[in-house]
């Protein structure tokens, strides 16, 4: 992934993901959420991963959704905007 917004790392059998926006306190954003994804799906397929930890880049670990990414949404229709935050949160309960 050519991202900077998710690192990975690996030693021998630990993979290390670092949420890589420490400006913003490691508030997910779509592609953070789309990096979280692919890289634990990718991960999850590894027989070689014995344990994969989850840290944050920076004095903060993650303040949650990224504001300004559910800002870009509000001049959608309330039904739209509903669908479209129900998409993300699903997209971030398959990592958990």
């Amino acid at each position: 992934m050519n991202d900077e917004t998710m690192l990975l790392a690996r030693d021998g059998s630990v993979a290390t993901l670092m949420l890589n926006r420490p400006e913003s306190l490691n508030a997910l954003n779509v592609a953070m959420i789309d990096a979280l994804v692919a890289h634990t799906a990718t991960l999850a397929n590894d027989a070689t991963v014995r344990c994969v930890v989850i840290r944050g880049a920076g004095e903060h670990f993650m303040a949650g959704g990224d504001i300004r990414m559910f800002a870009e949404h509000l001049s959608s229709p309330a039904r739209g905007r509903q669908r479209e935050f129900s998409d993300i949160v699903a997209r971030v309960h398959v990592v958990i």
